[in-house]
């Protein structure tokens, strides 16, 4: 969508430093050498890998695109006010972060495989006055 309107895409300037500077293109590969190193000598301590639990509940979140942008912009640490996130136009942020993912971890519960809500089958009971 970027392309087809011709507008800048947010991540040029960083492909940018790479084709300049082969041997520091980044920070990150400022700082691979030193990692690759780290790594190695964590390698052996290292547990299993990890494997992410399967999504088990998909949320279509793009009526509250607005507000998930708001609510992101006060959050100055998380998100630059001139990156991409927050500078993005409405309707491609609207496709690009529209869906939620959840992952249910534990239940106490018998529940499908795929749920439809937060809170499909759960039964709010009173709690019974003293």
């Amino acid at each position: 969508m970027y392309i087809e309107r011709g507008l800048k895409w947010p991540w040029d300037d960083e492909e940018q430093r790479a084709d300049e500077d082969p041997d520091h293109a980044s920070t990150e590969e400022a700082l691979a050498g030193h990692q690759e190193e780290a790594e190695e000598a964590k390698e052996d301590a290292k547990g299993p890998a990890y494997v992410p639990p399967p999504i088990t509940l998909r949320l279509d979140v793009r009526d509250f695109s607005p507000q998930k942008r708001q609510a992101a912009a006060v959050h100055r640490t998380q998100f630059s006010p001139d990156g991409p996130f927050l500078t993005m136009p409405d309707d491609i942020a609207n496709i690009a972060f529209g869906e939620e993912h959840y992952s249910l971890i534990e239940s106490r519960m018998p529940t499908p495989e795929q749920e439809h809500d937060l809170f499909d089958d759960l039964t709010l009971t009173p709690a019974p006055n003293p």
